[in-house]
């Protein structure tokens, strides 16, 4: 399923890449890195891609590596429960 979903990201050529839509995945991050090894010769400059935006959160080639595993919980001790966030 993941191969047909970045199918369009095949290959070392970023002009090759579709520039009119967006694609969007949730994914846990062992996954991602999984695939992203185990097709490295398919998808070479996503996987760089990837890595790097998992590493540093850079975003080459209008690709966004979203990491929720990386996030800051943030609690006010003096706000109600509801007013609790992430970030």
């Amino acid at each position: 399923m993941l191969d047909a979903f970045l199918a369009p990201y095949r290959g070392a050529n970023p002009d090759a890449w579709p520039d009119e839509e967006t694609r969007l995945i949730a994914i846990n991050e062992g996954r991602l890195v999984d695939f992203v090894t185990e097709h490295d010769d398919t998808y070479p400059l996503l996987a760089g891609t990837i890595r790097a935006g998992l590493g540093s959160g850079a975003d080459p080639h209008g690709v966004a590596v979203v990491n929720l595993n990386a996030r800051d919980l943030v609690a006010d001790p003096g706000a109600p429960e509801s007013r609790s966030c992430t970030t």
